[in-house]
């Protein structure tokens, strides 16, 4: 799986779990130790520092805008 798909489809889940990898790993049906190696993964990808409040806010609202449907 490429580090965009895994941050398109893993930090918007774990984002909306709370930042609980625990929870975010039962909705995508894995282990919490694959999960947070996937979140790692997507981090590398470009600069997401996942302990920063505002660049997890950041990526996830660029997630969202770029998931929505255009005219």
């Amino acid at each position: 799986m490429s580090r965009a798909v895994i941050a398109a489809t893993d930090v918007p889940v774990w984002r909306n779990r709370s930042s609980k990898s625990q929870y975010a790993s039962l909705a995508r049906y894995v282990h919490p130790n694959t999960f947070r190696y996937r979140l790692r993964r997507a981090a590398e990808a470009g600069p997401l520092d996942l302990h920063d409040p505002d660049a997890r806010f950041a990526a996830m609202l660029e997630l969202r805008l770029a998931a929505r449907p255009t005219e």
